[in-house]
């Protein structure tokens, strides 16, 4: 039995399936042969197609940076990206191929994504982004994000599919954002000098607390409104965004602001333009 390549009368390459046998004579010696030639070009046409599909789709599951891996019935790997190497920390899949999670993970990580396989087998809902803090095999803290969706054959369900992202930094990111963000809060709210920010038609969209001791205002009457509606003369402002416009930012620049009461309040201002891209929008 073999595998040819033969040249059909239009010059296009045929692939056939030759099955040949030896014919003995009454003397049990070789007579002829018998050949079989059957046209197997569209099977072949399929296969290579598969083959080239394959080839694609291991290229861009090898080249996304997130990890992805199939697992069997009893949780074993079966497939594995280079990014789920890279997560677990080796260079060769046959390093995870085969295992399960009690062997290539933490204790409590891997009893977490056990019971979730258990889960996807049994119920066939597949568990989207869940999030764990596990402390890793190398004594760091990771923050892991992991999907599971269920693969099926012939109606079964046979395994899953796993998709894993490593959110370590951005959660270390996030923190030190929200740490950030609390500080500036504190200072925010504490602060005896008056901090606003206005928009680029100059909506006033943030004030800190003590615009009331100054003026009399309470914040939420500031917000939203006009800044021009605070100043006791409306040449100040247009001086002020005059000068602000030219140097981008101002020191110590002097302006009448009036209280709720009515009364002046000789202010020295200190401003810069909020820009963003190239685009202004807003002071502060």
């Amino acid at each position: 039995h073999l595998e040819k390549r033969l040249t059909h009368k239009s010059g296009a390459v045929v692939w056939v399936h030759q099955a040949s046998s030896v014919v003995q004579d009454a003397d049990f010696k070789p007579s002829h042969w018998t050949v079989q030639l059957q046209d197997i070009t569209e099977q072949k046409n399929i296969e290579n197609a598969l083959r080239e599909e394959r080839e694609l789709l291991r290229t861009l599951i090898d080249n996304i940076p997130t990890g992805i891996f199939i697992k069997d019935l009893q949780s074993r790997k079966l497939l594995v990206n280079k990014a789920e190497c890279e997560f677990m920390g080796v260079k060769n899949p046959s390093e995870i191929l085969g295992k399960d999670d009690f062997e290539l993970l933490p204790l409590d990580f891997a009893r977490k994504a056990v019971a979730e396989d258990k889960e996807v087998f049994s119920t066939g809902k597949p568990i989207i982004n869940s999030e764990i803090i596990v402390n890793w095999i190398d004594g760091t803290t990771r923050c892991i994000l992991c999907s599971k969706i269920a693969l099926y054959d012939n109606g079964k369900i046979s395994g899953l599919l796993g998709i894993t992202h490593d959110i370590t930094k951005i959660k270390e990111a996030e923190t030190a954002l929200f740490e950030s963000e609390q500080k500036f809060r504190k200072i925010f709210e504490n602060i005896q000098d008056v901090f606003y920010q206005t928009d680029q038609n100059g909506i006033v969209t943030e004030v800190s607390p003590s615009i009331e001791k100054h003026s009399g205002y309470a914040r939420q009457e500031v917000i939203g409104k006009p800044v021009t509606d605070f100043y006791y003369s409306i040449e100040d402002r247009e001086q002020l965004v005059e000068t602000i416009m030219v140097n981008r930012t101002i020191t110590d620049f002097e302006v009448r602001l009036r209280t709720k009461a009515g009364e002046i309040r000789y202010t020295s201002v200190n401003a810069q333009l909020i820009i963003k891209n190239g685009e202004v929008l807003g002071t502060q």
